[in-house]
């Protein structure tokens, strides 16, 4: 906002300089000095554009800013059926008033604040006198001659009593033929933005390019029950003969059809749909481009819809057509990103506010063991939602057919949902969901995009998602009605951090996986996770930083612990297996650190870990931690077979080597007493509960699953073998073991090698309960991506 003010004060500036250069004009023009009409535009600020024309009586009116003749015409006609979007400039309140007996040439017109990119907020009015609040002359009703059929549509047709926050004023815009980029969080109401003004533009078209099939028909569908006959699409499952009658529909102006519906790749593919957008375009009557889910152009762009990025071609070919700009997540660099992609280079930017106070995040350390973590979803979910539907996130489709299969098993009704899922299937498990007849849908990212379900009351992730916007759009599709309590939980482990850096090593989303890892590290209570998710968002809070609100939070979750010369030994370690040639992964690395005294470097028998009681799950924090400082660095090989990560000294690093006194301050998660309830773990998971209503639990007529072969032969050698009689020693040690409390804890981490060499880095945060891990290896974990 500072920036924003400042700015407008030097046009401001310019400004009453720019009258003084008008007033000038006009005597000069006044007092028939010929030499007038050959001032150069030079003279004037490059930040203001004038206007000109050839003469009076031939004026071009550009298609995005309408004249003043025109406005006085759409004014005067309001019943025309497609009134012309008038954009007088909003930038000035009182503009300079010719009289009629001057013949000037060229003729003045308004002068227009032309915004370097990426534009402001929205459309900047300012006088020379005062500023005003940029987005208010698209508040204004008397500035728009559609304003009252605007509401009549919105109430009659859509059933809507008003307008949410910034979608009169989106509409306005786009009518005003503006390319406009919108930011409006999950469930705000970004169809209605082009819905309503399709209405309004009856005989024009407006197309709607949108990621997945399932999307594209739920829309369509949606468009249809608001105005029959008024929304079609042009994919891959309609046969020729219907696909020619929709396009005879579309080519007719009395047809009804104003919104067609498409995919990324029909724009890139199809020469037929081209043809059809010219002769629209020949007859005036296509409306505008209105690209959905636009993040996909970037942080999605290469893996998820390579074809989004081919999507400037719709601005190439039809400059004058005005483009609306979608999405849920994106930011700032994001937004410049595809603000460059899709060519918009004066645009209106509208955001909506990403906070949603109805939603509570957390992150929370994976517990150790096999299915540990699913039984620690389970008893979530049996606890405090056994009635509520809601969605678990994997990584990989191998993890949500586990998942899904465990907590069946323990009495959730789970079906899973990724790529490897047929077609019909995927249908059955959305239906089956959505009707309350499934509980929970485990599912990869291929599950979310247009996902519309109110009454989702949780969101939980079994690990980090690609980037942290994704992983707000994810946990967006919880409580869209608004209610409470509604949860997006993250269960984190370190262990993640390096399945996921064998996935975006070398891709454009390495650089985006960072704020995740750091969100991840950051595992702790709302305000903190909040915080980190607003501020990477571009909405910090304006009362406090992010580092003070994690100091706040300090001794409730985490414990600051100082383990710079813990740190230190570290790399030297690293540092003396560098010498020796060996290329070391965090395992290696982690081993080499923990390992017994007798066969430890002499840097670590003077300097062990277990000195301060430091766990293996903190040791793994710790390199995390300094990954993320770029105190060392990981470098990927690739093999036939997998991706493996070593990791190097960094620049950093070298520089903390040689600090007689490195100062490393570490917020380490805080250890649960032990007389705290134990989290489920692979031993003792919650049992398989019998759906009814006097419980609680999900009720559902349909079968889970069916157990294959294999698993009756093995479930009946279980049982049997059950039947052997158990000593009194070995019962005693099972209960005792069942007995024993586990460490949950989160950490906060922020690092910087002596005072006197740099300033502290911005906190980052962690997690902590597992155990020696093995950090690579081949397994079905590629991050998949779905149309």
């Amino acid at each position: 906002m500072k920036e924003l003010l400042t700015e407008m004060e030097d046009v401001e500036k310019v400004l009453v300089q720019l009258d003084e250069d008008i007033d000038q004009l006009e005597e000069r023009i006044l007092t028939g000095n010929a030499q007038s009409r050959n001032i150069k535009s030079e003279t004037i600020p490059n930040v203001v554009s004038c206007q000109r024309h050839d003469n009076t009586d031939h004026q071009e009116t550009s298609p995005e800013r309408p004249s003043i003749t025109q406005q006085q015409r759409l004014t005067q006609h309001p019943d025309e059926v497609l009134p012309e979007p008038s954009t007088q400039s909003p930038l000035r309140h009182t503009e300079k008033v010719t009289p009629s007996s001057l013949a000037i040439n060229p003729p003045l017109r308004p002068l227009e604040l032309q915004r370097p990119r990426p534009a402001s907020i929205s459309t900047t009015t300012a006088t020379t006198s005062s500023t005003i609040d940029p987005l208010d002359y698209w508040r204004h009703d008397e500035n728009f001659p559609w304003s009252q059929r605007m509401y009549d549509v919105l109430r009659n047709q859509f059933r809507i009593p008003s307008f949410r926050d910034n979608q009169k004023e989106i509409i306005n815009a786009t009518l005003s033929n503006r390319d406009v980029f919108v930011l409006m969080r999950t469930g705000g109401g970004k169809s209605l933005t082009y819905q309503l003004p399709a209405l309004l533009e009856r005989h024009k078209v407006t197309f709607v390019v949108s990621p997945l099939l399932s999307l594209i028909q739920d829309q369509e569908e949606q468009m249809n029950q608001f105005q029959q006959g008024s929304a079609v699409s042009f994919t891959s499952g309609i046969g020729s003969s219907e696909h020619a009658q929709r396009w005879q529909r579309v080519r007719d102006p009395d047809g009804g059809v104003c919104l067609v519906f498409v995919t990324p790749e029909k724009i890139s593919q199809s020469n037929k749909l081209g043809s059809e957008m010219d002769r629209l375009h020949a007859q005036g009557r296509l409306a505008r481009f209105v690209i959905d889910e636009c993040h996909c152009a970037c942080q999605w762009g290469h893996d998820f819809r390579p074809d989004y990025t081919k999507l400037g071609v719709l601005k190439a070919h039809f400059p004058s057509v005005p483009l609306l700009a979608l999405t849920a997540t994106a930011s700032e660099r994001v937004r410049e990103d595809v603000c460059r992609i899709l060519r918009m280079n004066d645009y209106q930017f509208f955001r909506s506010k990403a906070n949603r106070p109805n939603l509570t995040y957390s992150v929370v350390p994976k517990p150790e063991g096999k299915g540990s973590v699913t039984a620690a979803m389970a008893e979530f979910i049996h606890s405090k939602y056994p009635r509520s539907p809601g969605i678990v996130y994997t990584l990989s489709r191998k993890d949500a057919d586990a998942v899904a299969d465990e907590l069946c098993q323990m009495g959730v009704v789970a079906r899973p949902y990724h790529s490897d899922v047929s077609k019909t299937q995927k249908e059955y498990v959305h239906q089956s969901w959505m009707r309350d007849e499934t509980q929970v849908v485990v599912a990869t990212i291929a599950f979310g995009l247009g996902i519309n379900k109110p009454n989702v009351r949780f969101v939980l992730h079994h690990c980090i998602s690609k980037t942290l916007e994704a992983y707000y759009q994810e946990s967006g599709r919880a409580g869209r009605d608004g209610q409470t309590p509604t949860d997006c939980v993250l269960y984190y482990s370190p262990k993640d951090v390096i399945r996921m850096l064998k996935m975006v090593h070398g891709s454009s989303g390495e650089e985006l996986v960072w704020p995740m890892i750091r969100y991840g590290q950051m595992n702790g209570n709302d305000s903190i996770c909040r915080a980190t998710l607003m501020t990477h968002l571009g909405e910090p809070d304006p009362e406090s930083s992010l580092k003070d609100i994690c100091l706040r939070n300090d001794g409730i979750t985490s414990e600051r612990r100082e383990v710079g010369k813990h740190a230190k030994t570290l790399l030297q370690v690293l540092h003396h297996r560098q010498q020796e040639g060996v290329n070391m992964t965090p395992a290696m690395l982690l081993k080499d650190w923990r390992t017994r005294p007798e066969n430890a470097l002499p840097c670590v028998q003077d300097n062990p870990p277990s000195r301060d009681n430091l766990s293996s799950d903190d040791c793994e924090r710790i390199i995390i931690a300094l990954l993320l400082e770029n105190i060392i660095l990981s470098e990927p090989k690739w093999s036939s077979y997998d991706t493996i990560i070593y990791v190097v000294l960094g620049p950093l690093g070298h520089r903390l080597l040689q600090s007689p006194n490195p100062q490393v301050t570490v917020s380490l998660p805080k250890h649960l007493d032990s007389n705290s309830s134990k989290p489920a773990s692979s031993t003792t998971r919650p049992k398989a509960r019998k759906t009814s209503a006097s419980d609680g639990a999900w009720l559902t007529t349909k079968k889970r699953m069916v157990p294959t072969k294999a698993k009756q032969s093995a479930a009946k050698k279980k049982t049997k073998a059950s039947k052997k009689p158990i000593s009194k020693a070995t019962r005693a040690k099972k209960v005792n073991s069942k007995a024993k409390p586990a460490k949950v804890s989160l950490d906060v981490i922020e690092i910087f090698s002596d005072e006197s060499d740099s300033k502290p880095s911005p906190p980052a945060v962690r997690d902590r309960s597992v155990s020696d891990p093995l950090w690579y290896g081949s397994e079905d974990e590629e991050y998949e991506f779905e149309g």
